[in-house]
């Protein structure tokens, strides 16, 4: 009853966040010496939740708004003026929020903040460039697609001459030149590359790329990716059975491809007692992803302490098996006697409480009727 009250007010509270929104989440301009804009900003708030506006981040001085507060949402017009110079390099976040502070509904304060953001590229003195590289997963034999981009916040323009490393277990195996991209100050060009998997083994891979863009002037970033193929392995498993029960199997998976498989169940056969053995329920695993498949075996057939289970995973056209060592535990159900104490102590203690009560209100002395 506790947990249902608990998240009831959870989801009370939160209502506000699940109904508050901003168009657009963000705008993006390159500083410019005095420069002067407007950005409008449309909140969204459930009808009669008021909000208060307000301004912060590195440039939050330069903002101004058209208003204090939003009742049910609207658009808030963000006024930037820019001075003649800016020491602050690099991309600056200037936040345009809105907080909720009382809902005349329901009376509830402040529960949800919603933030615009306008970003203000400052160039860096002379010459620099930053690269981000994405390297997405792939199976063995597909192409692994490579996007790099090359953000020039320098004051000049440059040349970058750049280059994807493709490594496996620290030794590199292939080297993929991108030529020389000119890229104007303040702009951002891609570069697009394919690598090809075909021969490679799966596993784990790193790419790493690199730009040399002036005399001593290097850029670089670094991407983990991975080759799958159609396996999936046997993490773990329920060891441990009480005697001549239903007892819960579950068998704990984790998938080495790069796609969603969807016809996956465990077969599970107790070597010597065909009767025990049982099949999961078919499911579906996400790419690269761990999940627990559940069954059931009936313990009262198998008289032997120690016994054994071969796993058996179908998937696709292809199966993972494993004989596992299992064990039937002999003795009382613990968990239960447990549960049977606990709950004899606190019917105890519910009729030692009831006692004192009835001790104490025949000591307490009648009024005296006048």
């Amino acid at each position: 009853m506790k947990r249902a009250i608990f998240f009831g007010v959870l989801i009370f509270l939160c209502s506000g966040v699940f109904g508050a929104s901003v168009t657009p989440g963000s705008y993006s301009i390159n500083f410019e010496s005095g420069y002067s804009g407007r950005f409008s900003f449309e909140f969204g708030f459930e009808k009669g939740v008021e909000a208060e506006l307000y301004v912060s981040g590195d440039l939050a001085e330069y903002v101004t708004l058209d208003k204090e507060r939003l009742v049910g949402g609207g658009v808030v017009v963000a006024t930037l003026n820019l001075p003649l110079e800016l020491n602050l390099s690099g991309e600056n976040k200037i936040r345009v929020g809105a907080l909720q502070i009382r809902d005349e509904n329901s009376g509830v304060g402040a529960v949800s903040d919603v933030r615009g953001l306008i970003k203000v590229n400052v160039p860096y003195p002379g010459k620099y460039v930053e690269l981000v590289l994405k390297a997405p997963n792939a199976n063995v034999g597909e192409l692994v697609n490579f996007s790099v981009e090359i953000f020039n916040r320098g004051e000049e323009d440059v040349k970058v001459d750049s280059k994807i490393q493709i490594f496996k277990e620290g030794n590199l195996i292939e080297n993929i030149d991108l030529g020389v991209i000119d890229v104007a100050l303040m702009t951002s060009v891609v570069v697009g590359s394919s690598f090809d998997s075909s021969g490679r083994s799966p596993g784990n891979y790193s790419a790493i790329v690199s730009g040399e863009y002036g005399s001593g002037l290097v850029a670089n970033d670094e991407n983990p990716f991975r080759l799958g193929e159609l396996f999936i392995s046997i993490v773990n498993y329920t060891r441990e059975f009480r005697a001549d029960k239903l007892e819960r199997f579950n068998i704990e998976v984790e998938s080495f491809y790069n796609n969603p498989i969807n016809d996956l169940y465990a077969e599970v056969n107790i070597v010597g007692v065909d009767d025990a053995s049982f099949i999961t329920p078919v499911g579906e695993l996400r790419e690269w992803r761990v999940k627990v498949l559940e069954g059931f075996l009936d313990t009262s057939g198998i008289d032997s302490e120690n016994f054994q289970a071969e796993i058996i995973l179908h998937y696709g056209n292809k199966t993972t098996s494993e004989v596992v060592d299992l064990r039937i535990i002999i003795g009382y159900d613990y968990v239960f006697l447990f549960v049977i104490g606990g709950f004899l102590v606190v019917l105890g203690f519910l009729g030692w409480r009831i006692v004192v009560f009835v001790k104490r209100t025949r000591k307490e002395p009648r009024k005296r009727k006048r």
